[in-house]
C-alpha cells in the first residue's frame, strides 16, 4: 500500500469517528449518518469551519440556577438547540441558545452573540440549519457560570 493510501485511509478513518459523534451529539439525532459524513468532510476540506463561542446573558433571570444543574450532568447527555426569536424588541436578529439534557427536559440558558446572530439570523431564516455543539460548561463555585458551545452553518 502507498504512502498517499495510507494517508487517505487515516482522514477518511478521522472523518467517520467524527461523523458519528457528530451524529451522536446532536439533538435527537437530528441527522443522518450521511448528512454527518457530509458536513465532517467540508470542515476536513476545510470548505467550513466550526465557530467557537459562549453563550451571553448567562446572568439573567433563573439561568445560572439552570446552569448549575446542567453542571451536574455528563455533557455527552446535553445538547444545545438554537430558535430563533424574529419579534425580539431589543435585537430583530436575536437567537435563544436551549440546552436539554437527554430525557430530563431543558430551558433557556442565554443567547448567540450579537455579531455572530446578525449573520446567523439570515441563514436560519432562508431554511439552512446550523449544527450546534456542548463544548462545556464554566466558572461555578465564587464564580458565575458560563457555557461554551461551537456551531456550524451547513
Amino acid at each position: 500500500m502507498s504512502e498517499k493510501e495510507i494517508k487517505r485511509r487515516k482522514i477518511a478513518s478521522r472523518v467517520f469517528a467524527e461523523a458519528w459523534e457528530l451524529k451522536r451529539r446532536t439533538i435527537a439525532f437530528t441527522y443522518s449518518i450521511g448528512v454527518a459524513i457530509r458536513i465532517c468532510w467540508k470542515t476536513v476540506r476545510s470548505m467550513a469551519r466550526f465557530v467557537y463561542s459562549k453563550v451571553r446573558g448567562t446572568s439573567f433571570g433563573n439561568r445560572q440556577l439552570l446552569l448549575r444543574r446542567l453542571s451536574l450532568y455528563d455533557s455527552r447527555d446535553i445538547f444545545l438547540q438554537l430558535v430563533r426569536e424574529p419579534y425580539n424588541p431589543i435585537d430583530p436578529y436575536a437567537i435563544q441558545i436551549w440546552a436539554v439534557v437527554r430525557s430530563k427536559g431543558g430551558g433557556c440558558i442565554g443567547y448567540v452573540s450579537k455579531e455572530i446572530a446578525s449573520e446567523l439570523a439570515v441563514l436560519m431564516d432562508s431554511g439552512r440549519s446550523v449544527v450546534v455543539l456542548f463544548d462545556g460548561i464554566t466558572g461555578g463555585g465564587s464564580k458565575y457560570y458560563g457555557c461554551n458551545y461551537r456551531l456550524l452553518p451547513i
